[in-house]
């Protein structure tokens, strides 16, 4: 089953059954589950989920297809992003909803967790984002405490870890201090703001792997707004340096065991083409 191993100061991906996975233990991925065929072809180790009954790709669907084509999935484990789950954590164990909720979670893990297509587990997606952008709560950082230990349990084979919205000193550290059985850091960055994230983990003396969950172009509230309102969104060509930098400075970063590219497939994000590396508008003829 993978693990996230280091040997001689580099961090691999490895398989007990495989060897070292991805290229020298670096996993190319793609933020998406659809087109896996495509992904193969264009030299993707995985795929990602962000839920575990996602509309778009279910597991029970997503994970035969992966399989079927040589590829892994890192499974998400959608965490609730209201302010309302994380008031009050002063008892874990004795919140109704949540006893329910890791139920559910630890059912799905028990019924997926041997598949040869697992990659790894990821509990939440920036869980942190509507408490507070800069970085949460305590009792955000206990509960995916809470559901990594509940599915570590379960799964022992595969390693599990979480996602922030970029990489912040905060953040970072409250996942140090109150969830330490996160065994990997993801994070989701955009443009160049990916290519701080390794220096500024050393700097804040993260230990542990890290995964670029998503990447690709600089966000929209990042680029210049015309004078009638409308975001100037960046040509194929722009994005492709953002997609090739962050790719590549994974690669070369001993500490870095991932980056998947995002979105692997087509969806309305501010525009049909921002993030989307698939195009299903018909009103546009360039992919990236």
């Amino acid at each position: 089953e993978p693990s996230a191993t280091s040997r001689n100061t580099r961090w691999r991906v490895t398989s007990s059954t495989r060897g070292i996975l991805g290229a020298n233990g670096t996993i190319r991925g793609a933020s998406g589950s659809g087109y896996p065929e495509i992904a193969r072809k264009s030299g993707v180790d995985a795929l990602r989920t962000w839920r575990l009954d996602e509309a778009e790709g279910p597991l029970d669907k997503v994970l035969p297809d992966a399989e079927a084509h040589g590829l892994r999935v890192s499974a998400g484990i959608w965490l609730p992003h209201s302010p309302k789950f994380y008031k009050d954590c002063s008892n874990l164990t004795g919140d109704a909803f949540w006893r329910s909720e890791i139920d559910r979670y630890v059912s799905a893990v028990r019924q997926f967790k041997n598949s040869p297509a697992i990659l790894w587990w990821i509990v939440g997606n920036e869980a942190e984002l509507e408490v507070d952008a800069s970085g949460g709560n305590t009792c955000v950082w206990k509960r995916i405490e809470q559901v990594v230990q509940a599915v570590k349990a379960e799964d022992p084979n595969h390693p599990i870890g979480t996602v922030i919205a970029g990489a912040a000193e905060w953040k970072v550290r409250a996942i140090e201090a109150h969830s330490p059985s996160v065994e990997f850091l993801g994070v989701n960055c955009f443009g160049n703001d990916c290519l701080w994230v390794s220096q500024n983990l050393r700097k804040w003396s993260w230990t542990k792997p890290f995964a670029f969950m998503e990447f690709g172009p600089i966000q929209q509230a990042r680029v210049p707004v015309t004078e009638f309102g409308s975001y100037i969104e960046e040509t194929s060509a722009q994005k492709v340096a953002h997609y090739s930098a962050t790719c590549y400075s994974c690669a070369e970063d001993e500490q870095c065991i991932g980056s998947f590219a995002f979105f692997w497939g087509w969806k309305w994000e501010k525009t049909g083409t921002w993030y989307s590396i698939f195009n299903e508008w018909e009103a546009v003829t360039e992919n990236v």
